[in-house]
């Protein structure tokens, strides 16, 4: 339920009334009065208006039907419960939409009104409304007043027919030669930007939720837009006969800003589809939305109204998603104010015949009875909203609106408490032009005609309950229409006071200073009452709108004169845009963050910051980067690393936004394999880091190292150490056996045990003065106890080996072995002493045996 009592008067000059309670039945209670007075008079057999009931003409045109007559409907259903579609369907809901963002729990279709009572029926359904339909721009041209060089739009061209297809390509206009948002992209220092960060958008989804996009596809086939991808909302497409292009142009302007973006665009006809549309393409990776639709049916006094609720809800639960919306182009046809009654004496006192009640106080418009509304051209379909601040269903004032043309002819609406004892929104509708033809009788199917009109808001008493109730009246012109007695405030769609939605107001960007606030752009601060009451501010910033659309040669209908697309439906865009890029390069920033960004870095316009009509100034991209820190590193200045170890880790610390790239970049002596960067997650979350750096064998001297880190945005910094890299201890060798042996020529040697030591790898080498040599394998390298064998040399004397071992820094030290050879034994004339004795024994044996004989 909305917190708060309002009143619309929508296409047929008249309040939609929810009823609470009812005098006929208890479904009755749950279904709004323009639903009941649908359902009265198809039931009725006397054609009479139910007691207490409008007059028909006020609600004609409140209600949308189908080619099967029925009409579309909002059924409320318990956020505690699954929604009841099955038994919605059965008791004869054509279920179009549904949403589900508590406290917004809506499930919308089409149904015939008999079927009221059954759909009430069912358990969980809490009441039953129409829809609130988002306020479609028309082509027109600018009120008096404006600049001359800034209509809004130009008048209507007659509408053809959309193709089969559904689609209706834009006219062709001729070769354009300014490039598409060239304005825009040149006051908001796109191209230095980019230029500077080689930044496009690449990496974020921004999506457009607008009117239409009917010739995309033509757009898309030449080149100006990359494939769009269309979330359908679930609409019954049968209302919708005006195609406007403005989605397209919104997503030419995004496509210029951040051409690396993937873009997406859905087109909702109802606060239901809205949420709808934000839903799916959320679903669907959505980082950034922009859209420029407004339901001035809505709720203007609260913070918590149905849309609202269900905005806040969708974006609380994807707090990584960023909304941009319009303040819109109601400015200078929006008045509030406290209820300051004054004698209605000079138009004497008077009865309205709707209710019967007699209004003896009007409203002070600046002291005069009446507001001017002027009318700058025939247009159709102008809402006219008039709210106050009673709680919803609670209302205890008294109002009548009178609706007057310059020949003082009028016609009064019914707003007190006998007639509406509650009500909620209203339908996007021809409201002027039904009050215009229920004074004359005449019909305008082309809207109100061009003039002066004069509304007043009328009261039995000067007391309580009507003095002093905050009064909200808002002319939906689009910027067609102008009050005499305009005030601040005209920011008027629920989903722009949800905290942390960006609302974007317009320059004029079409003299390329875009320092013109557009006369049409919402202004604020905003005045809200329910929850609480509270003043907001609105807009945040402003973009340049009265961009170039038609480069290529497309006509569209909703563009003025020359291709400039004109409104703060251009200026969401390029705000928009400007965010996807900062979100492009610091994937990381929050919403919050975006924004912050965005408002500190505008180029300052108007008396201050913030500004109410400006808010905190024209959306600067080069500005707004400047705001988000940039990146720093610092740490120790020098270092001095022994050749042949690894340094100690050399702390360094690091600040900057998202992740930040860090390398260090030594000179020759540290290959890049000796650089070891600590933690894993340095700079992507570690802001505390070190290196440890590992010479290349051989290496000394002294050497710059350079630690640097970058941003997503390009942005850098860095520090210079010097690195002084020493040599180590000189290697040393030692024999430990066989330093000393005697061997015969050519034999086998001892083996000579040897042990080094030294920075390895260590390169031992063993040198014989003669015979042979060989290191046992890995001497020097694996091993530091080593052996070497070979074989004596084959001369008697004195022989060695000599044993080196060098380092990689050309190191060396060495040691001796010694081998002494024996001489070779001689050879004939002599013999041993052994050899004589033996023969003398044998000779002294043979003579015994002689003398025998």
């Amino acid at each position: 339920m909305l917190p708060k009592r309002y009143m619309l008067l929508p296409a047929a000059g008249c309040a939609l009334v929810l009823s609470a309670a009812a005098a006929d039945g208890s479904w009755r209670a749950q279904v709004s009065n323009e639903l009941l007075h649908e359902y009265d008079a198809a039931t009725s057999t006397s054609g009479a208006r139910a007691p207490g009931a409008p007059a028909s003409g006020l609600f004609s045109s409140l209600a949308r039907h189908d080619a099967a007559g029925r009409v579309q409907v909002d059924v409320h259903v318990d956020c505690a419960r699954p929604a009841p579609l099955a038994s919605l369907r059965q008791a004869g809901l054509a279920v179009g939409s549904s949403v589900r963002a508590k406290p917004f729990c809506v499930v919308e279709g089409w149904v015939d009104i008999h079927a009221l009572p059954q759909l009430s029926a069912i358990a969980s359904v809490s009441r039953i409304g129409l829809p609130h339909y988002a306020l479609h721009r028309h082509p027109r041209s600018a009120p008096p007043g404006a600049p001359s060089s800034s209509p809004l739009i130009r008048p209507a061209a007659p509408q053809a027919a959309p193709p089969p297809s559904g689609r209706r390509s834009a006219s062709p206009q001729g070769s354009g030669s300014q490039p598409i948002d060239g304005e825009g992209v040149f006051l908001m220092q796109v191209t230095q930007f980019t230029q500077a960060t080689n930044v496009n958008g690449t990496g974020v989804n921004l999506a457009i939720i607008s009117d239409d996009a009917t010739s995309v596809a033509v757009i898309e086939d030449r080149g100006e837009l990359p494939v769009v991808t269309i979330v359908p909302p679930n609409s019954n497409p049968t209302m919708h006969t005006t195609f406007t292009d403005e989605g397209t142009m919104m997503l030419e302007e995004a496509h210029a800003v951040a051409p690396g973006a993937s873009l997406y665009f859905c087109g909702p006809e109802t606060d239901v589809e809205y949420v709808q549309c934000l839903q799916a393409l959320i679903a669907d990776g959505v980082n950034i939305v922009s859209d420029d639709l407004t339901f001035p049916g809505e709720d203007m006094m609260s913070a918590a109204s149905d849309l609202g609720g269900g905005v806040s809800a969708v974006l609380a639960a994807n707090p990584a998603v960023s909304l941009f919306t319009v303040t819109g182009n109601y400015n200078g046809s929006y008045w509030q104010g406290a209820y300051t009654p004054i004698s209605s004496g000079a138009i004497n006192t008077f009865t309205c015949p709707a209710n019967n009640q007699t209004d003896a106080y009007v409203q002070s418009f600046a002291g005069l009875q009446f507001q001017t509304i002027n009318v700058a051209a025939s247009v159709p379909g102008i809402p006219l909203v008039l709210q106050w601040d009673d709680p919803f269903g609670a209302n205890a004032s008294q109002f009548d609106l009178y609706f007057v043309d310059s020949s003082n002819n009028g016609t009064c609406v019914p707003l007190s408490s006998t007639a509406s004892p509650a009500y909620t929104g209203t339908i996007y509708a021809d409201t002027l032009d039904d009050l215009e033809s229920q004074i004359t009788g005449d019909s305008y199917p082309d809207g109100v005609p061009a003039g002066n009109y004069y509304i007043a808001i009328g009261s039995p008493n000067n007391t309580t309950p009507n003095t002093n109730k905050f009064l909200k009246l808002l002319v939906a012109g689009d910027g067609a229409t102008v009050l005499s007695d305009p005030t601040a405030g005209s920011i008027t769609s629920p989903q722009e006071f949800v905290s942390g939605v960006n609302t974007i107001g317009a320059v004029d960007g079409s003299d390329g200073v875009g320092n013109t606030l557009e006369y049409y752009s919402g202004a604020g601060p905003l005045s809200l009452f329910f929850p609480t009451q509270s003043t907001t501010q609105a807009p945040l910033v402003v973009a340049p709108d009265a961009i170039y659309v038609d480069t290529s040669g497309t006509d569209f209908d909703d563009s003025a004169s020359g291709g400039l697309f004109y409104g703060t439906s251009a200026a969401s865009p390029n705000a928009a845009s400007v965010a996807a890029l900062l979100l492009s390069a610091f994937p990381q920033l929050t919403p919050a963050e975006l924004t912050t960004a965005l408002e500190s870095g505008a180029t300052m316009l108007g008396s201050g910051s913030p500004d109410p009509s400006f808010g905190y100034g024209r959306v600067n991209a080069v500005g707004s980067l400047a705001t988000i820190p940039a990146p720093t590193v610092s740490g120790a200045t020098s270092a001095s690393i022994v050749g042949g170890s690894s340094s100690a880790p050399l702390a360094f610390n690091l600040s900057g936004t998202g992740n930040l790239n860090v390398a260090v970049t030594p000179a020759s002596l540290i290959a890049a394999t000796g650089v070891q960067i600590s933690p894993a997650n340095c700079g992507m979350g570690a802001t505390a880091c070190s290196v440890v750096l590992t010479p290349t064998l051989g290496a000394s001297g002294t050497t710059a190292l350079t630690v640097a880190v970058t941003d997503g945005a390009n942005r850098s910094a860095s520090y210079q150490a010097n690195v002084t890299v020493t040599k180590p201890a000189p290697p040393t060798i030692a024999i430990t056996a066989g330093a000393a042996q005697t061997q015969n020529p050519n034999a086998a040697l001892t083996p000579i045990t040897l042990t080094v030591s030294g920075t390895g790898p260590l390169m031992v080498s063993a040198a014989p003065s003669g015979g042979t040599a060989m290191l046992s394998s890995g001497c020097g390298t694996t091993i530091m106890t080593c052996t070497v064998s070979g074989t004596a040399p084959a001369a008697a004397g004195m022989g060695s080996i000599v044993l080196t071992v060098k380092d990689s820094w050309s190191q060396s030290a060495s040691a001796s072995a010694a081998v002494t050879v024996n001489a070779a034994a001689k050879k004939g004339g002599s013999m041993d002493l052994a050899l004589i004795a033996s023969l003398g024994l044998v000779l002294s044996l043979k003579l015994r045996r002689l003398r025998a004989l």
